[in-house]
């Protein structure tokens, strides 16, 4: 996608440069809103920082509590472009 993982651990907001102009909801704060004990999937298209090449990609995140802290994990798979 053309971010690190050190880009993103620092400021997961940087993930809203992924986004194509032609997104459904680019401001739109998937992360933040899952709860604790809670699962969710989208697909989005992305735009590869490097390269400018458009690809669709299926998330999914989970919420957990860790230490009284929620926590997310998040999870991105390519999907091909003849699927979508």
């Amino acid at each position: 996608m053309g971010i690190t993982a050190e880009q993103i651990r620092k400021d997961i907001c940087i993930l809203g440069k992924l986004h194509s102009g032609t997104s459904e909801d680019p401001e739109k704060k998937y992360l933040e809103e899952i709860q604790v004990h809670e699962q969710q999937e989208w697909d989005l298209e992305y735009v590869h920082q490097k390269t400018g090449e458009q690809r669709w990609f299926h998330n999914v995140a989970m919420g957990s509590e860790v230490n009284g802290k929620k926590k997310i994990s998040w999870f991105c798979q390519i999907v091909p472009l003849t699927e979508k």
